[in-house]
């Protein structure tokens, strides 16, 4: 959950009120960064495309969570926050062709 993300960062990595800010933000980023990538894949791809290749950004990022988690190494601050937001971009991705695919008959 987003929401206990700001704890997160300030627990495991001590991160201050400006290390938080700047990983709400890059978050931001690229939820705004995966409407606009979205948009433009369904401009060149049909929507089966865009979400096939969303899934497979999803299933990268996940297997990436997965090996942090199954680990036990904490990775470092930068690794963590990107692959939030890589996740975060790769969700976004996929709402457009996941409302119009589950719309078809």
């Amino acid at each position: 959950q987003l929401s206990s993300l700001s704890f997160v960062l300030d627990i495991a990595y001590r991160s201050g009120t400006k290390g938080i800010l700047v990983c709400m933000s890059s978050l931001a980023m690229s939820t705004l960064g995966g409407f606009v990538a979205c948009f433009f894949m369904l401009k060149i791809r049909n929507s089966w495309q865009v979400l096939r290749f969303g899934m497979t950004w999803l299933l990268a990022f996940g297997a990436c969570f997965l090996a942090m988690g199954a680990s036990g190494v904490r990775p470092p601050l930068f690794a963590f926050v990107f692959c939030v937001s890589a996740y975060i971009f790769g969700l976004n991705v996929i709402m457009g062709p996941l409302r119009s695919v589950l719309a078809e008959p």
